[in-house]
Order: C-alpha cells, then sequence, then structure tokens
C-alpha cells in the first residue's frame, strides 16, 4: 500500500471524538471545589489533583475498572504544556489501538476535549479496550492522586488505575 492510496489515506483519518469529556472534578490548594472532598475513606492517602500538578505528567494504566488488556496493550495518559502558556494544555495517549490528543482545561473540574483519534482498526479485544477507555474518561468526577498513583473516580468508585511513567 502506497502513502498516496486512499485506502492509506482512511486509515490515518482523524476523528474529533466530541466526546465531551467533562469531568475530572478537582477540590485542592488552588483549585475551585465542585463540592466533592478533598479526602476520601477508601484512599485516605489520595488528595484532589489540580491540573496544575499533572503538568508535565506521563501515566500508564494499570487497571481499567473490569476490562482485561489484551497481551502487550497498555492505554497511556500524557499531560503537557502546549505553546499559549500556563493554561493551554494538552493530553494525548494511546487507547488501545489509535492514538487520541485535544486540549484539556479547568474549570472546577477538568474538562477534556475535543479528542481527536487516528482511525485504525484493529483486533476486536483491542478496539473493546479502546471503547472502554475513552467512555471511562468520558465519565470521570474526580482525579486523586497518592505519589506516582493516578485514580479516576466516577461517584466514589475508581474507574481506573494510572502508574506515572518513568522517564
Amino acid at each position: 500500500m502506497t502513502l498516496h492510496t486512499p485506502a492509506f489515506a482512511a486509515q490515518f483519518v482523524t476523528l474529533a471524538l466530541a466526546l465531551p469529556l467533562s469531568l475530572v472534578a478537582l477540590a485542592s490548594v488552588g483549585c475551585q471545589s465542585t463540592g466533592h472532598g478533598v479526602s476520601d475513606a477508601s484512599q485516605p492517602n489520595a488528595i484532589g489533583v489540580c491540573l496544575s500538578k499533572l503538568v508535565p505528567s506521563e501515566w500508564t494504566c494499570t487497571q481499567l475498572a473490569q476490562h482485561a488488556f489484551p497481551e502487550g496493550v497498555v492505554p497511556t495518559l500524557t499531560f503537557a504544556a502546549a505553546a499559549g502558556g500556563a493554561d493551554d494544555v494538552r493530553v494525548s495517549g494511546f487507547a488501545g489501538v489509535n492514538r487520541y490528543f485535544g486540549p484539556v482545561k479547568q474549570d472546577g473540574s477538568l474538562v477534556f476535549g475535543p479528542l481527536v483519534a487516528t482511525r485504525m482498526g484493529g483486533p476486536a479485544d483491542r478496539m473493546e479496550l479502546e471503547r472502554a477507555y475513552l467512555d471511562m474518561l468520558a465519565k470521570i468526577d474526580i482525579a486523586w492522586m497518592d505519589g506516582d498513583t493516578l485514580r479516576l473516580v466516577d461517584d466514589g468508585v475508581v474507574l481506573a488505575t494510572f502508574v506515572r511513567s518513568k522517564s
């Protein structure tokens, strides 16, 4: 397949997922509260995370609620400053088959998106993982960080756990 064929181009077309990934409600020093507490009895050492504490950082997903990872497939999440200044933050990563990227902002909660992703197809188990991972990002209401562990939580239930990637 050459680089100029429609089949090649179709594999790499990007799609605005328009996932209004609203969401990682945060409460911590210097962050606005959305009414969610800073502490959680089930996570006694965890604290709510401000976006500024996540930039720059790279995370590897170690658990996605009730989804096994196909061998050799690990979703990632990266927060990085963009050229527009301190409030211009980008998120990117690998979701199972495709790479995704887009803006992330904080306004009392983190709002991801709109995210864009490559549109390659893959094995059914990897595509299911990707769908579940991106759906999870849309459901989060709190992010908790305890040392090098980041937990994304919805209504008190941990949906995903990440560990800080070593550089």
